[in-house]
């Protein structure tokens, strides 16, 4: 469970795309996964310290271009993806994260991060990039705060600061 929350969280993953990532997508030498987005397209993104220890772990005694999912190698048979919401399920109630206004989901894992991308780097096409979005407008839908208040000190300094530059 835990490698499959980390392949949605670290590397932004869709969860049944998380499930399928094998040995055959790892570049251990590289410390990369290479995965076919939900359009079509290539998307290499380097793993974290974590994610590189828990695949070498899964990998052990696998051939390089095994196609058995890693969770599936960790889980000792097929981790479907009926059984990883119900124990992502099990692990919200076990950490009491409710359900309001709704109930979170491993797909949450993906926007957070994007968030978090973007916060740190300011940078769209990066997180594009890390979505494997071919069109910006996907991108945007994950970065959608509709429910972000906005401090009234924020705009009151995007005023200010706009009088400095016009003065």
């Amino acid at each position: 469970m835990r490698l499959a929350l980390l392949l949605c969280s670290d590397l932004a993953l869709r969860s049944g795309t998380a499930l399928k990532v094998a040995p055959c997508n790892w570049s251990r030498d590289e410390g990369t996964v290479t995965v076919v987005s939900k359009f079509g397209h290539a998307v290499t993104l380097p793993v974290t310290d974590e994610l590189q220890m828990l695949l070498s772990i899964a990998a052990e005694g696998q051939p390089p271009d095994s196609q058995v999912p890693f969770v599936d190698l960790l889980y000792g048979r097929r981790f479907c993806p009926s059984t990883f919401q119900r124990q992502f399920q099990a692990l919200r109630k076990q950490l009491g994260i409710g359900g309001a206004p709704r109930a979170l989901t491993a797909h949450d894992l993906r926007r957070t991060t994007a968030v978090r991308v973007l916060e740190i780097t300011s940078d769209l096409r990066l997180v594009q990039a890390l979505l494997g979005h071919r069109d910006l407008r996907h991108t945007f839908h994950y970065l959608d705060h509709r429910n972000t208040t906005v401090p009234r000190q924020l705009l009151e300094a995007a005023k200010l600061a706009s009088r400095k530059e016009s003065e």
